[in-house]
Order: structure tokens, then C-alpha cells, then sequence
């Protein structure tokens, strides 16, 4: 794979690899999603464990408020 970004650019477009190229490099994106899921996975174990009746109301929050996230992202970034 060469080194310049021209070179790389013009290489995977004349060998048809673009598109999985860009594929691998979604593995990235992945094992980064992973490690934050068991980050905030084990956060919410050790808080749930330490202050459970908190954990009813910030949990519920909470969902709430990644919910709205979501909507707001769908909307926002909506491709059609």
C-alpha cells in the first residue's frame, strides 16, 4: 500500500478495492463501540451494585435522554 494519499487514492480506485478497503476500516469502528459498551456496561453494574434505588430514576433518565439523542441524530443525519 503506498504511502502517499495520492498513490493510495489512485491504486484503490484503479484495482476496484475502494469500497473494501473502506469496509476494513469499519472494523475500527467496531471494536470501538465494543470497548465503550463494556465500559458503560461495567459502569452501570458497579452503580446499580452501589446505589440502587438512584438507579431506578437515573436509569430511567437517562434512556430518556439517549433516546432523544437518537431521534435528534436521525433527523439530523437522515440521508434521503
Amino acid at each position: 500500500m503506498p504511502n502517499s494519499a495520492i498513490l493510495r487514492q489512485r491504486f484503490l480506485a484503479g484495482s476496484d478495492l475502494w469500497m473494501r478497503f473502506q469496509f476494513i476500516g469499519s472494523y475500527d469502528a467496531i471494536k470501538l463501540g465494543l470497548l465503550t459498551s463494556l465500559v458503560l456496561g461495567l459502569l452501570f453494574l458497579l452503580m446499580v451494585q452501589c446505589i440502587p434505588s438512584a438507579m431506578t430514576y437515573l436509569s430511567v433518565g437517562l434512556g430518556a435522554l439517549a433516546f432523544g439523542g437518537l431521534a435528534v441524530m436521525l433527523i439530523l443525519f437522515d440521508q434521503t
